[in-house]
């Protein structure tokens, strides 16, 4: 018999409630003796890290700005907390009062503070921008909430922080992917921005050029297929698929491949248990030098690194 705390259990209650209502955030912390929890708190993670990951392929132009953001915190010049947005006190189970005048920092979880912390030395005294990050705001000592969010400077100097987890123009998508349905072209909303009007064959390149990155984004564990193959397979030139596909993504998709492999590996080390070993075979390594080489050469650091540091945390 299963027995966990009461604390364990209202979190993963809270957890699940939430994700009823199509919020995803919360994660869970882990625990240093309770291995049965742990197996239970990985798990729901995982869905959220999954849901996340999929959300995060937006570019700040993605997101519908009709739409309420579901998290909103505003700093002042001197970056302390001026006002966050209504549903923030719900979120993270605080006093509406109890924000004004904190720092950022004092919401973030020990990870987040660090690249919050990155944030502010190399962005927030240059000119205003506008970045996309992830981030965790601590709900209790055993729960927290993750969420991408939008870090604009504003005209005034102040920092705005927003989150559109709630934002749902790719979940239908996703879930006809997941469950095998391919989608009709009136319903299907292609990766690439559409400017203005296109006439049907432009239109129907850019679907393929999608349905490209898609297949190639859920094969990154295999091998992928060479390019004669890979033209044959979705009725295109070889020549007209590496311009265009360059011209759309900004890599060939030899390129665009090894990417997803090593994005994946990345995913997998942050938030899984899995060892070095383990990830490698995950994305189709056969060789850990080579993983480990090409690891190197796109993050700057090598996978022993990324788990020492950052790991699934523990409490």
């Amino acid at each position: 018999m299963l027995v966990f705390k009461k604390k364990y259990i209202e979190n993963i209650c809270h957890l699940l409630q939430a994700r009823t209502e199509g919020i995803w955030g919360y994660r869970l912390r882990l625990s240093k003796r309770n291995d049965y929890y742990n197996l239970v708190a990985r798990y729901l993670n995982l869905e959220g890290e999954l849901h996340r990951a999929r959300l995060s392929k937006q570019k700040a132009r993605d997101f519908d700005s009709s739409l309420p953001p579901l998290l909103e915190i505003h700093l002042s010049k001197s970056l302390l907390i001026k006002s966050v947005g209504a549903q923030v006190p719900g979120l993270l189970h605080k006093d509406p009062d109890y924000f004004k005048g904190l720092t950022l920092g004092e919401l973030l979880t020990k990870k987040s503070v660090e690249t919050w912390e990155e944030l502010r030395r190399n962005f927030l005294r240059r000119a205003p921008f506008e970045l996309g990050t992830a981030l965790e705001y601590k709900v209790n000592g055993w729960l927290y909430y993750s969420c991408f969010c939008y870090v604009a400077q504003l005209a005034d100097g102040t920092i705005r922080i927003r989150s559109f987890e709630k934002d749902r123009s790719h979940e239908a998508r996703e879930l006809m992917r997941e469950m095998g349905v391919s989608p009709q072209p009136e319903v299907f909303r292609s990766l690439f921005p559409v400017p203005g009007e296109l006439g049907q064959k432009e239109y129907q390149e850019k679907i393929r050029m999608d349905k490209i990155v898609r297949f190639i984004e859920d094969h990154a564990s295999q091998p992928l297929p060479g390019i004669k193959e890979l033209a044959h397979r979705f009725n295109i030139n070889e020549k007209k698929l590496n311009k265009r596909f360059k011209k759309l993504v900004g890599r060939t998709p030899y390129a665009f491949y090894m990417d997803c492999k090593l994005d994946r590996a990345m995913h997998l080390l942050r938030t899984t248990a899995l060892d070095i070993d383990g990830v490698c075979e995950s994305v189709g390594y056969h060789s850990r030098s080579g993983f480990y080489r090409a690891f190197k050469r796109k993050f700057g650091m090598n996978p022993g690194e990324v788990k020492r540091e950052d790991g699934p945390d523990t409490a």
